[in-house]
C-alpha cells in the first residue's frame, strides 16, 4: 500500500523503468482492510498506467470478478481491453499417497479476459524451454524457472522488508505441517490409477470438430490444451481421456498428425 500510494502521488510516467509484479494476488488483497483493498484494486485498474510503468499481476483465479469481486466501480471492462490476460495450463502431480497437487506445466496461452482458464483463438504461446527447467522446487520437486533464472542471473536477488502479522493471524509452530501429517499417516501402498482406453467410442461429428480446431489455428500446431479448451465444444468439454483417444484415431486415419507434446496439425500429401 506504501508503495502504491508514492506511485499515485508521483509525476505522471516517471517511472517508465519499472516493472511492477505482484505475485499471490488475492492472498495480498484479501489481508487489507476493505478501504484499502477497494483503493489499492480500483488504483491499479485506472491509474497505475499513468505512473509509465508496467504491471504483472500473477492470480490464482478464473475470472476478474474472483479476485476483486464488485469493487472495480464498473472499471473492469475497461481493464480487460487494456491488458494482455495469459493463462498456464496445469498438471496434476502425485504428492504422496493419495494425495495430488496441480502445478505449472511451463504451457502457456492468451486467455479470454472473460475466463482465465480458456485460451483465445490461436491464443498458444508455447512451452518453457527445457534449459529453464534444470531446478527443481524443492517443496514439490517439480521444475522452477524461477530457481533456475537466479543460477545465469545472481543478480536478481530479492529484498525482503521485515513484515507485520496481520491483526488476527498467528505464526504455526515450526513443527506443525509434521505434527498433522503424523496424525494422519498410516502405511500405504502406492496404488497407480491407469486410464483404461480401449472401448470408447468416439462420434464422428466430434473427429470433425477436432479437425476444425485444428485448422481455424492462426499459428499451428495446435497443443492439446487449446484443443481442450476451445470455444467450439460450448459447455461439453471432453474429457482427457476422450480426447487422446479421438486424437489418436485421427492420427491412425491420417486425418491429423503430432502428438500431444509438440502439438497437432493437419495431415498433409506433398506432392
Amino acid at each position: 500500500m506504501k508503495f502504491l500510494k508514492s506511485l499515485d502521488g508521483s509525476e505522471p510516467y516517471s517511472h517508465k523503468n519499472l516493472l511492477l509484479v505482484i505475485d499471490e494476488a488475492m492472498r495480498l488483497l484479501s489481508l487489507l482492510e476493505e478501504s484499502d483493498r477497494t483503493w489499492a484494486i480500483q488504483y491499479l485498474l485506472s491509474r497505475f498506467a499513468k505512473s509509465g510503468g508496467t504491471l504483472i499481476i500473477v492470480l490464482h483465479g478464473s475470472n476478474l470478478t474472483s479476485v476483486v469481486g464488485k469493487a472495480t466501480a464498473g472499471l473492469a471492462d475497461t481493464f480487460k481491453l487494456s491488458i494482455n490476460f495469459i493463462g498456464c495450463v496445469a498438471q496434476s502431480v502425485s504428492a504422496g499417497g493419495l494425495r495430488k497437487i496441480n502445478v505449472a506445466s511451463g504451457e502457456y496461452f492468451k486467455a479470454n479476459p472473460n475466463n482465465f482458464g480458456e485460451p483465445v483463438n490461436g491464443g498458444n504461446l508455447g512451452m518453457i524451454p527445457e534449459w529453464l527447467k534444470t531446478h527443481l522446487h524443492p517443496g514439490n520437486g517439480q521444475p522452477d524457472p524461477a530457481r533456475t533464472l537466479l543460477q545465469f542471473f545472481p543478480e536478481l536477488v530479492q529484498q525482503h522488508e521485515r513484515t507485520v502479522i496481520p491483526k488476527g493471524e498467528k505464526i504455526a509452530p515450526s513443527d506443525a505441517v509434521n505434527h498433522l501429517e503424523s496424525i494422519f499417516s498410516k502405511p500405504y501402498q502406492e496404488v497407480e490409477f491407469l486410464e483404461v482406453e480401449e472401448e470408447i467410442s468416439i462420434s464422428e461429428a466430434d473427429l470433425k470438430q477436432i479437425v476444425a480446431i485444428v485448422a481455424a489455428t492462426a499459428s499451428p500446431p495446435t497443443s492439446f490444451a487449446a484443443i481442450r479448451n476451445s470455444r467450439k465444444w460450448g459447455d461439453e468439454k471432453k474429457s482427457v481421456l476422450y480426447l487422446r483417444n479421438a486424437l489418436s484415431q485421427l492420427i491412425d486415419t491420417k486425418r491429423l498428425c503430432g502428438n500431444e507434446k509438440d502439438g497437432f496439425s493437419v495431415f498433409t500429401i506433398d506432392h
